[in-house]
């Protein structure tokens, strides 16, 4: 979604993330986070047809829910639940830190940075006492700041368009997307277990990971780090990060989860009961039970291939994601 005004000298910026901006500056693309601490731009994102993030709508009933009590809308904030605008110091802290960290494994590896971090700084502005803050990165591309999160929010919406016949079709290609996105979740994890950067495990959806070229494909990459801690113990890191959810390493639930109800989709009279037999794809991803799927042969290979990405990192020898696949899966 992109917002400007309608002077010709006005600066075109663009959403990332439900609370950020990105706008291009002298052939230049930057990102700048804590530009909203009144949730203006966070309600004009969630009333969008374009907006696909899904805590950009719960953001916008937080502000209905204010609204609807009475509360002004100068004292409109969101840091209890996200995405918030406004940022303090410990966040701006965290996140410059954690992407500094992550700026040498990237050059190490030759990948082109999808999140160069520059600097935070004062707004000017107090919330409850605290200084607020506003930091600031430089992006490759506008291109490159596509969340996964917003991938699959496009593929949901072409699934609930399908018959369980056209999804039987697909799924052997949007299996093997997902397998490439697991993989690269490895990699992330053995990079962070280097590094000494831990983000906390409830921070892990696919709206903070970005698709971002490497060599002549591309790869997944965490962006977002305002809670990240750093730590010099990488066993703890690596403890944190497999801990599993669902039999598969918290870091990569959302990815696994998502081809297990591709397979519910495709063959709804054997995994569903029918009741639920008749529901669109998007409906069938929200379902967290009631459903006759053995997932064991696939959390097996889904581990698998985490593995394979974590210890590829040793190598160096790092598998890119075909941009075939992308469109593959989206036929």
């Amino acid at each position: 979604m992109l917002v400007n005004s309608d002077s010709p000298d006005s600066t075109t910026y663009y959403n990332s993330g439900g609370r950020s901006v990105l706008f291009e500056r002298g052939g230049v693309v930057y990102r700048v986070k804590g530009v909203d601490p009144f949730g203006y731009l966070t309600e004009r994102v969630a009333l969008s047809e374009q907006n696909r993030i899904k805590n950009v709508n719960d953001s916008h009933a937080l502000l209905r829910d204010q609204l609807s009590q009475g509360v002004e809308r100068k004292d409109l904030m969101f840091t209890q639940k996200k995405p918030f605008g406004t940022f303090f110091f410990g966040q701006a802290e965290c996140e410059i830190e954690a992407l500094k960290r992550l700026k040498i494994a990237y050059e190490q590896l030759g990948i082109e940075n999808p999140c160069q971090p520059l600097f935070y700084k004062e707004t000017g502005n107090q919330k409850a006492g605290e200084k607020t803050y506003q930091t600031a990165f430089q992006l490759p591309s506008l291109e490159e700041d596509v969340r996964v999160h917003e991938y699959m929010s496009l593929l949901t919406e072409r699934l609930d368009q399908c018959s369980p016949e056209e999804i039987a079709a697909k799924s052997k290609n949007i299996g093997r997307l997902f397998g490439r996105f697991i993989y690269w979740a490895g990699i992330n994890t053995g990079i962070f277990a280097v590094l000494g950067v831990l983000p906390i495990n409830s921070s892990f959806y696919p709206q903070n990971w970005v698709i971002s070229r490497y060599g002549d494909g591309y790869g997944i990459f965490r962006v977002d780090h305002t809670s990240t801690k750093i730590t010099d113990s990488a066993s703890s890191i690596i403890d944190a990060l497999i801990r599993e959810k669902h039999g598969v390493p918290f870091t990569l639930n959302e990815f696994s989860v998502y081809p297990s109800r591709v397979q519910a989709a495709s063959n709804p009279g054997q995994f569903l009961p029918a009741s639920k037999r008749d529901y669109r794809f998007s409906q069938i991803l929200s379902l967290t039970k009631g459903m006759n799927v053995d997932e064991s042969r696939l959390i097996d290979a889904h581990n698998s291939v985490f593995n394979m990405g974590f210890v590829s990192l040793a190598t160096g020898n790092l598998e890119p994601i075909p941009e075939e696949m992308f469109l593959e899966a989206l036929a």
